[in-house]
């Protein structure tokens, strides 16, 4: 995986050194080992080699997904901790409807959930990042415009969370290459003040 330029200023390569080998954790708490290569000539190109095809066929990424590699500075002085999260079909902002009855889901997110032919709703179980599943329903309409819908057990989910208006919500997909039932993740976060490289700033924090 090739990694922005302007990220090296956050990657620890030891002086005189093209390379640096980093364990980021993922929303499940497992660690991934990555070997961060640069170039020592011209431009350096810096990139995830040994290591990345794993976590690429762990998650069952594909082309369009989304992986967001992030660092969190130790106040202590201690070795910096890194993070890494997968994602698939993209986030949705909630609004009132979202924390009072249902989540609307993006239309074309129906091509990653497993309707039955000539069916309107199935079950899903997504875990969120603590390893915990939530099971909902997903409807769509039979006729006109489809507009999907998590219904049943949403709020349970809604009410667990504490989410209000504005928070976001990110629902993926893991295909499993064995052939398997595909795994669903979700993901919930606020944007409020976090601390990113030792500096208070305004982003998304992960909501427990």
């Amino acid at each position: 995986m090739t990694v922005p330029t302007d990220a090296l200023v956050h990657i620890n390569i030891p002086g005189g050194g093209n390379k640096v080998d980093l364990s980021p954790m993922d929303s499940d708490g497992n660690r991934w080992p990555f070997r961060c290569y640069t170039r020592l000539n011209g431009h350096p190109k810096p990139a995830f080699t040994t290591g990345w095809l794993d976590f690429v066929r762990a998650k069952g990424l594909q082309i369009g997904d989304k992986v967001t590699f992030s660092k969190l500075e130790d106040d202590a002085g201690g070795a910096p901790q890194y993070r890494i999260h997968a994602s698939r079909l993209g986030a949705i902002k909630l609004m009132g409807a979202e924390v009072k009855a249902r989540l609307t889901v993006p239309t074309d997110a129906l091509a990653h959930i497993n309707i039955p032919g000539g069916g309107n709703k199935v079950d899903l179980s997504p875990m969120d990042s603590d390893g915990n599943r939530w099971p909902f329903r997903c409807y769509t309409r039979l006729n006109g415009h489809p507009k999907p819908a998590f219904t049943t057990g949403w709020l349970a989910f809604v009410r667990a969370k504490g989410l209000q208006i504005g928070d976001k919500v990110t629902f993926s997909k893991l295909e499993d290459d064995a052939g398997g039932a595909p795994q669903y993740r979700i993901h919930a976060s606020r944007l409020g003040a976090i601390k990113l490289m030792g500096a208070e700033v305004k982003g998304w924090a992960d909501l427990p």
